[in-house]
Order: C-alpha cells, then structure tokens, then sequence
C-alpha cells in the first residue's frame, strides 16, 4: 500500500495506530492489580513520552503532555469504574489533547474545533460512566 501511494493522507492512519497502541498501554495499566503503582506508572509514563515523541517534534510540548496523562490516569485510577471503563476515559483524553494541540501546532485550532473537542469529550465521558458498574 506505502508503495504505490494507496495510503495518500498516512497522518490519519499514523494517529490511529498511535491511539491504539496507547489505548493498549492503558488497558495494560489498569488490568493488572494495583501493586507497585508509583513502578506501573512511570513505565506508563515513558511510554506514552515515546509515543508522544513520534507525534510531535517540540521536546517541551510532548513532555508537557505525557505529564497531564500521568495525572489523569493517577486520577482516573481512584475512580471506582472497571479497568475497561478507566482505560476508555484515559484513552479519550489522551485523543482530546493530542487533536487540540496537533491542531495548535498547525495554526489550524479554531473557536469551533475546541467546541466539537469538548462536546465530544463530555458526551463519551457521559456515556462510559452510565454504562459503568461503579462499585466501592
């Protein structure tokens, strides 16, 4: 497909395998058991700091990031929602960030993409905690 340009706009698909391998760090991070978490959360931490680096290409902006992740899923942590639940809230900030700066660091963020940012943001956030089985 690379070869004879099938895939001509490759960002997307760049982006997507992105998402997905964090998608999988996270469902990692929050399956296991809760046992050496300060250890879980600094390798998850890296990796998403590696993932981040092929995203973008200014050194501050992709630690900045990986920070904000590591403090929503040391937040989302302490949730009472299932691993599933918690990997799904981390992945769709972690799509939310990485869409309003790509978009930032395009000059092509505009008034109405953070609007469709947030609202999308709210409504599936809204819908994985209504289908959670919260429990304490």
């Amino acid at each position: 497909g690379v070869k004879d340009l099938v895939f001509v706009h490759r960002a997307g698909w760049h982006r997507a395998l992105n998402l997905g391998l964090a998608y999988t760090i996270f469902l990692l991070f929050f399956y296991h058991s809760q046992d050496f978490f300060l250890v879980k959360l600094l390798l998850v931490f890296f990796a998403t700091l590696f993932l981040l680096r092929e995203i973008f290409k200014k050194r501050l902006l992709y630690w900045l990031i990986a920070f904000l992740m590591i403090e929503a899923v040391w937040a989302v942590s302490i949730l009472p929602i299932g691993f599933v639940n918690s990997a799904n809230v981390i992945a769709l900030i972690y799509f939310i960030l990485t869409d309003l700066v790509v978009h930032r660091a395009n000059n092509a963020l505009t008034r109405r993409r953070i609007l469709t940012d947030v609202t999308i943001f709210v409504l599936l956030f809204l819908a994985i905690l209504a289908f959670s089985q919260g429990s304490l």
